[in-house]
């Protein structure tokens, strides 16, 4: 029997609600809303307007190989690129705009951003920076982007009103994950000590977040990686743990803390919002499966139990990967069905809390008249 790979959209009773709407079981009602969206790559994105956005496959005639969406408030929108090259998606901002990865006629990749409706190749304005090629892994609401270059060095920048600029001592192998709307930035670098470790990169000066196993000398169990930063400047990502694997760390106030995992050897966050909550990955007890989860307050929760146990999908999806959150709390997770068949497939779930369905956000509501 073939796992149907699923996405899922789960939302919160309300802006602010925090964790305690995460910490009643049985929380969510699942809308299977799969046909609404084209077959994809990776993991939604969603920012704080509830837009959606994804890179999909094309069909390389009509459509370039991959392109990008956005959809909200009842429209799916294709991102053009120039001559219908290939454009890959990494980060949506509140306003809509995109950053990511484009492919140039050449076949070199080069960051791109889309602002306003209007899309542009940014890898001129890398100037001295630029290798041949060139990623967007970050956008902020000041249109910012944040990425880094690919070919022999890789080095981190951000491109603001045209403008770039290189990350001072990251160095020359360098990978950037994000930026904040105060233009603070996280990735990964290599150490003095040979090892690559997180960063926050904050008023010109980099913050090395340091490994759960600190040494003087080079160590592979001495590596960490940054993976996102929201306005505070906390910054979640992974560390290896010596003899165990890798766990999820949460970055605050100096101090970097394990956030544990669902019962197994790894876990992996994807995305912290601006109240702190954290969504990803992590192996289950006894296994190598990976459960999606939502983590808070200092505590990790699978968030396969917070669907409500009398929606016909719970006996047949699993969540096995949350890949973002916004400031509503709205979350969009990737799924495995137990029936037969390949093609990914998207849910929408809609939150129950004390068995009193919420209001649908407005979102929901033109995505079903859409379909009707």
């Amino acid at each position: 029997m073939h796992a149907v790979k699923r996405f899922v959209l789960l939302t919160t009773l309300a802006a602010g609600a925090g964790f305690a709407v995460f910490a009643n079981a049985g929380s969510y009602k699942v809308t299977d809303l799969s046909e609404t969206f084209p077959q994809a790559f990776g993991g939604f994105k969603i920012n704080n307007a509830d837009q959606l956005m994804r890179a999909a496959a094309g069909d390389g005639v009509s459509l370039p190989n991959t392109y990008t969406f956005i959809y909200g408030n009842g429209v799916m929108t294709r991102i053009e690129t120039p001559l219908s090259v290939a454009a890959q998606g990494a980060s949506i901002n509140d306003l809509g705009d995109v950053t990511g990865t484009m492919d140039d006629p050449t076949g070199n990749s080069h960051v791109f951003q889309y602002r306003g409706g209007i899309f542009t190749d940014l890898h001129a304005a890398l100037g001295s920076l630029a290798g041949y090629r060139s990623c967007g892994a970050g956008i902020n609401n000041a249109g910012q982007v944040a990425g880094y270059t690919t070919y022999h060095t890789s080095l981190g920048f951000v491109v603001s009103q045209g403008n770039a600029t290189g990350l001072d001592g990251t160095g020359s192998e360098a990978t950037i994950s994000g930026i904040n709307n105060l233009g603070q930035i996280t990735g990964t670098y290599r150490s003095s000590y040979g090892s690559f470790h997180a960063f926050l990169y904050s008023n010109g000066s980099k913050i090395d977040l340091g490994s759960f196993t600190p040494t003087t000398t080079f160590d592979p169990n001495n590596s960490s990686t940054g993976v996102s930063v929201n306005d505070a400047g906390q910054v979640v990502g992974s560390a290896k743990v010596k003899d165990v694997g890798e766990h999820a760390f949460l970055y605050q106030s100096a101090a970097m803390a394990d956030m544990g995992t669902l019962g197994g050897a790894n876990s992996y966050p994807m995305q912290i919002n601006n109240a702190g909550v954290v969504v990803g990955k992590a192996n289950i007890e006894n296994s190598i499966d990976f459960h999606a989860f939502v983590y808070s307050d200092g505590t990790m929760t699978d968030l396969n139990s917070l669907i409500d146990a009398s929606d016909p999908l719970v006996a047949t999806i699993v969540l096995t990967d949350a890949t973002g959150i916004n400031g509503q709390g709205a979350i969009v997770a990737t799924g495995k069905d137990q029936r037969a068949g390949g093609v990914d497939r998207y849910y929408l779930c809609n939150h129950n809390l004390c068995g009193n369905e919420r209001t649908e956000p407005a979102f929901l509501a033109t995505l079903v008249e859409a379909i009707i």
